[in-house]
């Protein structure tokens, strides 16, 4: 199981990764885009939420609830990380973005092998 310091650094990580991509959205250059990076700050306030919920209950079922959040966001954010060069022009805010996601890929990574 998952410890409460794994669980801290994740959702560290995924705060992170959901402030890069609402600069993201906004310096997106098509509704397309934004609409994209939308969804993925929906699904990462998801995980995000999923992580509260593991962290104050600490049970199976919560712990379950996040590895099927974790491994869904995972997937999803490996394809928005290689598209958002495309959907974001300025340069620096999609490098960041694109850092954020690479970093929660690898924390979650780890995380789900753990839980």
């Amino acid at each position: 199981m998952a410890s409460q310091d794994d669980l801290a650094t994740l959702q560290k990580t995924f705060d992170i990764l959901y402030t890069s991509l609402k600069d993201a959205y906004w310096a997106a250059s098509t509704a397309e885009g934004k609409d994209q990076i939308q969804g993925a700050r929906e699904l990462v306030s998801e995980v995000l939420d999923a992580i509260d919920e593991a962290q104050i209950q600490s049970d199976n079922a919560m712990m379950g609830n996040l590895t099927q959040a974790l491994k869904t966001s995972i997937k999803d954010l490996a394809d928005l990380q290689k598209q958002l060069d495309q959907i974001v022009h300025n340069v620096a805010i999609a490098n960041s973005a694109i850092d954020a996601i690479d970093k929660v890929l690898k924390i979650g990574a780890t995380v789900t092998t753990v839980l």
